[in-house]
């Protein structure tokens, strides 16, 4: 492992001094913005999308660093500000090594990277509008959308879907056809969950999701679904199969692309967002993993012990 770093590490040095110019960077830029492991050392990346940004004569690829650099600070922001919260108790530090803790530790504050984050997005906003994402195969050979929508998505995301902000209201239907909100829960704190019959991770974590409904019955405790399956159908069916008695906004008949889950920005299922009973987002997470049950009982728990002790006093 850490002779993979090193290696990398000297590769973007290597990059930075003699290739900030070449033709063919962006789909690399686009990667280093998703998916660098930004905890073992961010400085390198962020010294070779400035190159890039500064130096390539192609405005696409030098939007796309920039960008890069808005989804990095972003993630690390992310990352810091679920320490911040929850970086005392068991269940979150369980799941992660004693370097990645550390890491977290020497980070900075998460608000100092968000705010980064802003100053990258806008940037591609304000110069970089038109220009298109290059990351290769980004959508199956579907037309790759331009930077300024996914600025604009991560800065919406930053803004209203990140840890201590209000989670916005959503008004629609049930799988029955009646109408509720997600405001209903105020005063309860709130899993709401998005899942569909047809995404795997989604109904493995349904048990855990089901057992936790169940111990939590009569507290001051709600659990809300919101269905991504286009079939009505099958929603339905699954809901009778997996005895799912909380209930589900319907996503509606575009499944996964449905208007719900574009307004928060959801694009991998599950993904699970924990409110507190006033409504502020306090715990995120996506997807299914040997912490998932731990992180999602865990987080709940710890709400619902902060939200009594606010209550007595």
């Amino acid at each position: 492992k850490g002779e993979a770093l090193t290696n990398r590490l000297q590769s973007l040095d290597y990059l930075t001094k003699y290739h900030s110019t070449n033709a063919t960077l962006g789909p690399l830029c686009s990667n280093l913005g998703r998916y660098w492991s930004w905890r073992w050392n961010d400085k390198p990346v962020v010294d070779f999308l400035k190159a890039v940004a500064k130096n390539n004569l192609n405005r696409d690829i030098r939007g796309q660093a920039v960008f890069a650099m808005g989804q990095l600070f972003a993630s690390k922001s992310k990352e810091i500000a679920n320490f911040e919260n929850w970086g005392k108790n068991s269940f979150f530090t369980n799941g992660f090594s004693a370097d990645y803790l550390m890491a977290l530790t020497q980070s900075g504050n998460s608000q100092t990277a968000a705010d980064q984050a802003e100053k990258q997005f806008q940037e591609v906003i304000a110069n970089y509008a038109d220009c298109t994402d290059l990351r290769v195969n980004r959508n199956l050979g579907k037309k790759s959308p331009k930077l300024k929508t996914l600025a604009e998505e991560n800065l919406f995301d930053l803004r209203h879907l990140s840890l201590g902000k209000t989670a916005p209201e959503i008004e629609a239907e049930d799988l029955d056809g009646k109408k509720f909100k997600l405001s209903d829960s105020r005063g309860k704190v709130c899993v709401l969950s998005f899942w569909a019959s047809w995404c795997g991770p989604c109904m493995q974590m349904v048990p855990v999701e089901r057992a936790l409904f169940d111990r939590l019955q009569g507290a001051s405790f709600a659990m809300i679904g919101v269905n991504g399956d286009a079939i009505l159908a099958n929603a339905k069916r699954a809901t009778t199969k997996e005895k799912m008695a909380w209930p589900s906004f319907w996503n509606g008949k575009g499944g996964p692309k449905g208007p719900i889950s574009e307004a928060w920005n959801v694009h991998g299922w599950p993904t699970i967002f924990i409110l507190d009973a006033e409504g502020v987002i306090r715990y995120r997470t996506g997807g299914y993993g040997p912490n998932s049950s731990n992180e999602l009982n865990g987080s709940v728990d710890e709400l619902m012990k902060r939200m009594a002790a606010k209550n007595t006093r």
